[in-house]
């Protein structure tokens, strides 16, 4: 990469520091109390798309306001290329992220939320015990959790395998769909449907209604996004 890559880059990671401590006070403020620092780190690894998009657009938008984008196209550089560091930038954060699923530090469980109609609470012994959830709170206060009777199977080979399937489309596309020039309409329409559909579609696959290989099918918005502004610029 050229010295400005990688000025475009730098600049991309300190924004996302930034908000991913911001994210992390959230997390942590709004976490329920039996949340393990595993599931809180699988979380993080779940919002990181999100957190590098931000970080993409706001290295570009401010590359532009100095006028070193508008310099660098008049040199015949495309829009693309200019903010090529940017996007490299957010697959960086992309990549730590999907690593971090597949390591022992982070419990994919947590992005695949299964209801319980019903708590049952019993007391065996001095200890309470809710197979539902699979909570069990000791005499001490300590609150340990094992794996719910009423959850369902993913389907699948592992949870964490299938966390990778939900969050990886979604950190490859969102740094170049943050940094492709779309009406600000289009960029707030095609976010919020790919943020519907990554709900709809985590809840779907926890209460084992569809496969987690359709995952990937939440990203399709930016997806889309991404190809009609490369095929824009193509045929302009």
């Amino acid at each position: 990469m050229l010295p400005f890559d990688r000025s475009l880059c730098l600049r991309t990671l300190v924004w996302v520091l930034v908000a991913f401590g911001l994210t992390l006070g959230v997390v942590i403020g709004t976490d329920e109390a039996f949340s393990t620092p595993a599931m809180r780190v699988a979380r993080l690894s779940a919002f990181a798309p999100a957190i590098a998009a931000l970080g993409v657009w706001l290295a570009v938008a401010q590359s532009r306001s100095r006028g070193e984008t508008r310099a660098l196209e008049a040199l015949g550089a495309s829009p693309w290329r200019v903010c090529r560091g940017a996007i490299v930038g957010g697959w960086l954060v992309g990549a730590l992220a999907v690593a971090m699923l597949l390591s022992p530090w982070a419990d994919g469980e947590a992005l695949f939320p299964v209801l319980s109609a019903t708590t049952s609470w019993s007391l065996d012994g001095a200890t309470l015990v809710e197979p539902n959830i699979g909570a069990r709170a000791h005499a001490t206060g300590e609150l340990e959790l094992f794996q719910a009777e009423g959850a369902r199977p993913l389907g699948f080979e592992s949870a964490p395998r299938a966390a990778v399937l939900a969050v990886a489309p979604m950190a490859v596309l969102s740094p170049p769909w943050a940094g492709a020039r779309v009406p600000p309409w289009l960029r707030m329409a095609s976010l919020g449907v790919a943020l519907a559909m990554s709900v709809v579609m985590l809840h779907a696959v926890a209460s084992g209604q569809v496969s987690p290989w359709l995952l990937p099918v939440s990203a399709a918005p930016l997806a889309l996004v991404v190809g009609a502004t490369r095929l824009r610029m193509e045929m302009a």
